[in-house]
């Protein structure tokens, strides 16, 4: 009974809202279903929120009660507010102003815990700690991403070892919808690896060679729902679309749009393909534009 009365209350914070940009009950049901990102974060502050709170003396519980309601009414619409007149969509400053509740609340578990000594002796978080600590975190990702995923086929096939570079070559058939749009052949590496090619020249890679790390993401790990909002945290951070999922084929993919003729198209693609629970196949490329 207790943890339903928690939630109830929880939604009743949501009711009331006193800001004048505030987010409608019909805006936050498009948001959730059109922005992944800001879906799993959404989902992430539910999870620390309840796990802060229940961490929580019975005096101090009523004070960040209240901080949270603020947040929610008011606080979080004001700063989506000013962040979108510096150009952001709307989708992307709730998802940051979300994060960055998220982290604040990381911050209050930490603190709520340390002891007065442990205080005096500076072992308490700042507010901005999780904020320059999730900035460093996404810079790796991108050194990371930028080491191991090369569009280049001659730089990746220098990175992943492959010695014989005449592989085992193959047309395809072009009513395999498994196989990357436009491809008329393959080929196949003893690594583990398949490029597919258009007229010759390759544009699609396809691994399935256990350890080769590939942005943090090797075949043969395990995938949860953790690792994927991470990992889509660090795409979206370098412009890629936040992931969607083909749940037919237990695929997670990402797509990066540029300017193509004065109109965004896309013109790469990530994917991850998993099997029961594990990282199937990593693949990656360029995207034929019609």
């Amino acid at each position: 009974m207790k943890k339903s009365a928690f939630f109830v209350f929880l939604l009743v914070l949501t009711l009331g809202v006193t800001s004048a940009f505030a987010l409608t009950d019909d805006e936050y049901r498009i948001l959730i279903s059109t922005s992944q990102a800001f879906k799993e974060a959404d989902k992430e502050l539910g999870r620390v929120w309840k796990e802060v709170y229940e961490g929580l003396s019975e005096k101090d519980k009523k004070y960040h009660m209240d901080g949270q309601q603020k947040w929610i009414r008011k606080w979080r619409d004001d700063y989506v507010q000013n962040v979108m007149k510096l150009g952001m969509s709307k989708a992307e400053a709730y998802t940051e102003a979300t994060l960055k509740r998220i982290n604040l609340l990381r911050i209050l578990q930490h603190n709520s815990k340390l002891s007065e000594a442990d205080n005096a002796a500076g072992r308490a978080w700042p507010d901005y700690y999780f904020e320059e600590w999730h900035q460093e975190q996404l810079r790796q990702f991108k050194a990371i991403f930028d080491s191991s995923v090369f569009f280049d086929m001659e730089a990746l096939m220098r990175t992943a070892g492959i010695e014989n570079k005449n592989g085992k070559k193959q047309n395809v058939d072009k009513n395999d919808h498994n196989i990357p749009h436009y491809a008329n052949a393959k080929v196949s590496y003893d690594e583990e690896f398949t490029f597919y090619l258009i007229d010759e020249h390759p544009f699609y890679v396809t691994v399935d060679k256990k350890g080769y790390n590939a942005a943090g993401m090797q075949v043969g790990d395990d995938i949860d729902r953790d690792s994927l909002i991470k990992f889509n945290w660090g795409m979206t951070f370098m412009g890629w679309d936040d992931m969607y999922e083909d749940e037919s084929k237990h695929m997670y993919n990402w797509i990066l749009q540029r300017e193509v003729d004065e109109v965004k198209r896309p013109v790469q693609r990530f994917s991850i393909t998993s099997e029961n629970g594990k990282i199937k196949s990593i693949e990656w490329g360029s995207i034929v534009i019609d």
